[in-house]
């Protein structure tokens, strides 16, 4: 409550605001936002179902099966590259005694390279397996991260360091993450977990959804509702055009290279050109006339020349249509 409280005051101190970003209710049996499959199948994809008792009290609630890739996974996220610092929550319908992972995913990244298109996210998930052997028991915080093969464990909660936290009986459950630069924040019904503040850069910002794996049951499915992001809005930021944008560098640091998505929203002359902090020119990486859409920026970590650069801090700076975006990248050799 403290943090909260001293997070507050920060805030405003700061000249922001909090503000409902996005949210999702299923008000009359429609879904508000775009909601897509990282799968890229649109099996996965979030329908609309009855439900009485739903959160929202108005019997439409979000469902999302798990058939796709062979493996039982179902995700659905909504693409928003723009949110770094939110906060997420959910109500998940949640069954004890099942082996399955039921959650949320935030700051789901998309990384593209000229012919595939993969996703990055941290996920919040309920694994209530009761015995099974298959997780017995926990929630967990997880990222999954390009091209992996697997979810990687940040941390996990056992029943016994939940205790009466622990969801022992089915039902609705709010889940929920908070990002603040490289700390996340997980709570269940608004209470922050034991321990429930980690480090993790993996990811600094993007899109938010929802989580669900199930190898026992493929016709299984989870069931949500009430989807609501939350962040700060700077009151003093300058308004600037929106025809070019940069998703966040991957990997960085980064060795021996590093993609940087970009999106433009039409057909614009792009330049894109690495500095040292000294403000001399490094390696030119675009310079031409670029469609309108997602592109992704790759350096090798090498100059015009091909030589080698130096570890150390580097400036990325994209032009486009009276347009400038900047990020760092840091080599470490």
């Amino acid at each position: 409550m403290l943090k909260s409280v001293v997070l507050g005051l920060l805030l405003l101190a700061a000249g922001a605001r909090a503000d409902v970003l996005h949210q999702e209710q299923f008000s009359e049996g429609t879904a508000d936002l775009s909601w897509f499959s990282s799968w890229g199948e649109s099996a996965d994809q979030v329908a609309v179902d009855w439900m009485t008792g739903n959160p929202s009290a108005d019997g439409f609630i979000g469902t999302l099966g798990n058939g796709l890739s062979g493996g039982g996974v179902g995700t659905a996220l909504v693409d928003a590259p723009d949110l770094t610092d939110y906060q997420l929550s959910a109500q998940v319908y949640l069954v004890p005694g099942t082996t399955h992972y039921r959650g949320i995913v935030g700051r789901a990244t998309e990384f593209t390279t000229d012919t595939t298109s993969t996703w990055g996210f941290y996920a919040f998930v309920a694994d209530l397996s009761e015995g099974t052997g298959m997780g017995d028991e926990r929630l967990m915080l997880r990222k999954w991260l390009p091209g992996g093969t697997a979810m990687t464990t940040i941390k996990v909660w056992t029943r016994a360091e939940l205790g009466d936290l622990y969801p022992a009986t089915e039902g609705w459950y709010n889940l929920g993450m908070a990002f603040a630069g490289s700390q996340i924040t997980c709570s269940l019904n608004g209470q922050t977990l034991p321990d429930g503040t980690r480090s993790d850069d993996a990811f600094t910002g993007g899109g938010f959804g929802v989580y669900y794996f199930d190898f026992a049951d493929m016709d299984g499915h989870l069931s949500f509702d009430d989807v609501l992001v939350e962040g700060e809005t700077r009151v003093d930021r300058p308004v600037t055009p929106a025809g070019l944008a940069l998703g966040n560098p991957w990997p960085n640091p980064f060795n021996p290279s590093v993609r940087v998505p970009v999106q433009l929203e039409r057909a614009a002359r792009l330049t894109a050109r690495v500095y040292d902090l000294g403000g001399r020119l490094v390696s030119t990486l675009a310079d031409g006339q670029w469609a309108a859409g997602l592109h992704e920026l790759h350096w090798n970590g090498q100059d015009a020349a091909g030589r080698p650069a130096a570890s150390g801090l580097y400036l990325l700076r994209v032009e486009s249509a009276g347009t400038t975006r900047e990020t760092r990248l840091t080599l470490l050799r």
